[in-house]
């Protein structure tokens, strides 16, 4: 990528060659064929919850298998801890302040002033800008069938995430969400049904965002750990609570027991595509949205904080033609965009700020140093593989050694005030991009019709920004 013309004297040369909304115009390398690809993302699942990236419980087997088939990241930053900045940032390869993507709900009145004709109650959200060039748009232009197949309701065909699809479809079967064993089923006929080019299909899964509800007998598989740790009732949101439970490890162990059940339920798709001869030609991409808390920064769920917990989620890349590695590296959700759409085209991507990691794959190039996530107008992150800076910007922030304090439970600012002024200056560069380039894409709003209301509300959603 080409890099930005012009950025205040602050920002650091790393930044710079870190991030960019230009191409330089060289077409990268093709691989040997387009294969299929199947993008897979689990909703609110975070990396050290799998055993691939050290986690002692037995919450993944299959993944973990398809793991060491692949390519696994060991650093991987969502962009937002919640789906909705996080799944556009994903489609667009663009930064949360860039894209505009993030507010959950607003009140009817914001419309009403602009000489709308609502009646009675009504809320706005957020809807994807549709002259950005998604990643199932560039697939599509390429001769590629773009399916999406998604379980969340923030992500339906009203507010903008359809955008570029052939086939797009919401699972709606009357439950708080669609299981992954149905939404499998679907993907699996597209991969077997007859054809003449190749498919992209994404499929979002929401199996273990909570209200926590795996089956048996993964159920039973995981227990509360002792001695119980009690909080107060007023953290855990009502649509949330177990049984009326207080305890953070009943609900941590929910939690692990959901993604041994859809862990089982990617492992029997995953032999369905082995036995219709579909695996060895498709690309397979697993990721995450966001990840998840249990109250190890007095925080529970997401979309409260930008600790790993909430933000480093699993990137594993199968890719034909590709030896499986552990790439220790820091990257990012949005790097997917460029990443998969050079695999799909031969071709680099729209302009964007995530960074093509087919060169790094290939040996040809370094990885990036820095990954960012941001609460959009609240709060910006900025890691590398050792350190982390978390700033609310002008105010200084926490500065956290991460390759030394996974856990994030220091704060070193003090005694590091060099990673500090570097940081910060590499964070004052990001934001300047967002905030410029953002100034090129028009906000949309869309209404919020109010059967997803009451589905959103199911999931503890409504009213969160």
């Amino acid at each position: 990528m080409s890099r930005i013309s012009r950025v205040p004297l602050l920002v650091v040369l790393a930044f710079v060659a870190a991030l960019s909304l230009a191409s330089t115009g060289r077409t990268p390398e093709p691989l040997s064929s387009r294969p299929d690809i199947l993008l897979i993302t689990i909703d609110s699942l975070r990396a050290d919850a799998l055993g691939s990236y050290g986690y002692r419980r037995q919450t993944s087997p299959n993944l973990d298998e398809f793991a060491r088939g692949a390519v696994l990241i060991t650093d991987a930053i969502a962009q937002a801890p919640f789906t909705k900045a996080s799944v556009a940032s994903l489609m667009t390869g663009l930064l949360p302040g860039t894209h505009k993507t993030y507010t959950s709900s607003k009140p009817a009145g914001s419309i009403m002033k602009r000489g709308g004709h609502v009646k009675g109650p009504f809320e706005l959200t957020d809807a994807l800008p549709a002259e950005l060039t998604t990643l199932a748009e560039a697939l599509k232009a390429s001769g590629y069938r773009t399916v999406g197949l998604i379980t969340n309701p923030y992500l339906i065909a009203d507010f903008g995430y359809d955008q570029g699809f052939s086939h797009y479809r919401f699972f709606n079967n009357g439950e708080v969400y669609t299981r992954a064993p149905e939404v499998l089923r679907e993907a699996l006929k597209i991969f077997t049904a007859p054809r003449s080019g190749p498919v992209f299909v994404w499929v979002h899964l929401m199996d273990i965002h909570n209200p926590y509800r795996p089956g048996e007998p993964y159920r039973a598989m995981f227990r509360p750990d002792s001695p119980p740790q009690i909080i107060s009732e007023e953290e855990i949101a009502p649509a949330v609570r177990i049984e009326g439970s207080r305890d953070v490890r009943l609900y941590r162990a929910r939690y692990d027991a959901c993604i041994r059940d859809v862990d089982a339920s990617l492992g029997a798709f995953f032999a369905a595509l082995r036995r219709a001869n579909a695996w060895d030609s498709t690309a397979v991409v697993v990721s995450a949205d966001h990840g998840e808390e249990f109250y190890e920064h007095a925080h529970m769920g997401h979309n409260t904080s930008l600790f790993d917990a909430q933000v480093r989620v699993p990137l594993l890349m199968k890719i034909p033609g590709i030896r499986p590695a552990r790439l220790r590296m820091a990257a990012q959700v949005m790097d997917l965009y460029p990443t998969l759409i050079h695999l799909g085209t031969g071709r680099a991507a729209p302009a964007s700020h995530g960074n093509d990691l087919i060169p790094v794959l290939l040996s040809e190039r370094q990885a990036e140093r820095y990954a960012f996530a941001e609460l959009p107008g609240k709060a910006w992150t900025v890691r590398s593989l050792d350190w982390k800076l978390v700033s609310s910007m002008p105010r200084t922030g926490q500065l956290y050694h991460v390759s030394v304090d996974p856990g994030e439970i220091r704060d070193v600012a003090f005694d590091e005030q060099r990673q500090v002024v570097q940081l910060r200056q590499v964070l004052a560069g990001m934001i300047s991009t967002e905030v410029r380039d953002g100034q090129k894409v028009a906000h949309r709003e869309a209404p919020i019709d109010s059967r997803v209301l009451e589905r959103l509300r199911a999931l503890g959603y409504l009213n969160r920004q």
